[in-house]
């Protein structure tokens, strides 16, 4: 399982980020987590596991995301950053 973490220096809604990424990236809910959700990607059969957290004491948003394969992870990481930096 590759594991990418994204660290924004802003606080934001980590639930509309991760709708986001379900949004631009076809991606199903298959469940709801904690703090996120583990999405299902319906071409590679793949679980991804996305999940978000705010720090309010440093002001910043952290984004994680979990899957098989590291080019999802980079891909849905370069979109929040382009989206959300």
């Amino acid at each position: 399982m590759d594991r990418t973490t994204i660290v924004l220096e802003s606080v934001e809604n980590y639930n509309k980020i991760i709708a986001g990424v379900q949004q631009n990236f076809h991606l199903e809910v298959k469940k709801k987590t904690t703090n996120g959700y583990l999405l299902s990607d319906k071409n590679n059969h793949e679980d991804i596991k996305v999940t978000g957290r705010i720090d309010d004491d440093e002001g910043t948003t952290t984004i994680a995301i979990e899957c098989t394969d590291k080019r999802t992870a980079e891909n849905i990481q370069q979109w929040v950053k382009d989206n959300y930096s």
